[in-house]
């Protein structure tokens, strides 16, 4: 049997009533956010990229020769600089230990035997003589005396002295 519905629809569009009939919705498609690149640029990203990052490092490196370099510079310039400063210290021992010989020996000339000698004869001082001795004793014998204290006729006087009394065993 032949399909009549499908021979209008071709043949008579003015009567086209499936317009009409409802049809199902078409679920839009989300938009693709990601751009292809042709592959041409991005194989040039790539290379920039790569000749960023060696001119990058290479410039790292040479910075941190340079700064090893400098570093090296400073200790040497610190080590000149105290080795300047241990040579003037060690001249300045050498001077003080000079001065402290000098000062020795003039102690030693003026405190010597010889000197003292002289001295007491311009101030007129003699050698010790038998007869410059005089001998003296200080003891006659040993005296002991027991001072009672003098009463007090006053109440105050006594009760001042009960607690000292009483006191005085806990203080010693």
């Amino acid at each position: 049997m032949p399909n009549f519905d499908e021979f209008d629809r071709k043949v008579n569009v003015a009567y086209d009533l499936s317009l009409f009939e409802p049809q199902p919705k078409e679920i839009p498609k989300k938009k693709n956010n990601i751009i292809e690149m042709p592959r041409q640029r991005v194989n040039q990203n790539a290379r920039r990229l790569e000749n960023f990052l060696r001119v990058s490092s290479a410039i790292l490196v040479v910075g941190i020769v340079v700064s090893l370099f400098f570093s090296l510079l400073m200790c040497r310039v610190q080590m000149t600089e105290l080795g300047d400063e241990i040579s003037a210290t060690k001249e300045s021992l050498a001077t003080a230990q000079s001065d402290y010989t000098i000062l020795e020996m003039e102690l030693k000339s003026k405190t010597s035997l010889k000197t003292i000698e002289e001295k007491s004869d311009e101030l007129g001082m003699d050698k010790l003589d038998k007869h410059q001795i005089e001998y003296f004793s200080l003891t006659d014998g040993d005296k002991a005396e027991i001072v009672e204290p003098e009463k007090s006729a006053g109440i105050f006087s006594q009760i001042a002295d009960f607690f000292t009394n009483l006191f005085g065993g806990f203080v010693e």
